[in-house]
């Protein structure tokens, strides 16, 4: 588990960019790292579905501002993201997906630009699982975090939860 997801060092990592260019990241879409333009309030059964996944990997980042081609730090051009309400997306989430995703936001700024970044938590209790239909998704589903993909998840990743379910029992 990260310590402080939003610890500057890390953000300057993340956010660094290739030598010559104030715009263009190194970093790329990865097992744990996701880039999207901007955030949309009807987007929120993606971003639950992508957030599911990295919970059931090894949790991520969703960073909002950065636009996939040409691949450019551009920061956000709508104010959507520090509007939008937690407690409500958090009962989406829930009513969504169980168990509980943990998740937290912070915005980010460059200069004059801002990011906005959702970290989503690895979660302890495996799988999280739909609850219910949604846009991208029906009940009963699990998303794995595949390189830079969210997908329903595959057996062979199946299996190393249920694994792992099975020797944190034995260990209590």
């Amino acid at each position: 588990m990260v310590q402080d997801p939003f610890d500057t060092n890390l953000l300057n990592y993340i956010f660094r960019t290739q030598e010559g260019t104030k715009r263009q990241p190194v970093s790329r879409e990865s097992k744990n790292l996701e880039f999207k333009e901007n955030f949309h309030d009807q987007n929120r059964d993606m971003y639950a579905r992508i957030m599911a996944g990295f919970a059931n990997t090894q949790g991520g980042y969703i960073i909002f501002g950065v636009s996939e081609k040409p691949r450019e730090l551009k920061g956000m051009t709508n104010d959507k993201f520090e509007n939008f309400k937690q407690e409500q997306f958090t009962e989406t989430l829930n009513t969504k997906f169980s168990p509980e995703i943990h998740w937290e936001t912070y915005t980010h700024n460059i200069g004059f630009r801002k990011f906005g970044i959702i970290y989503i938590y690895q979660s302890y209790h495996k799988p999280i699982i739909a609850n219910v239909n949604g846009d991208g998704f029906k009940e009963g589903d699990i998303f794995y975090r595949y390189n830079s993909r969210i997908q329903r998840i595959k057996y062979t990743e199946l299996r190393t939860i249920i694994d792992s379910i099975k020797s944190k029992e034995k260990k209590m």
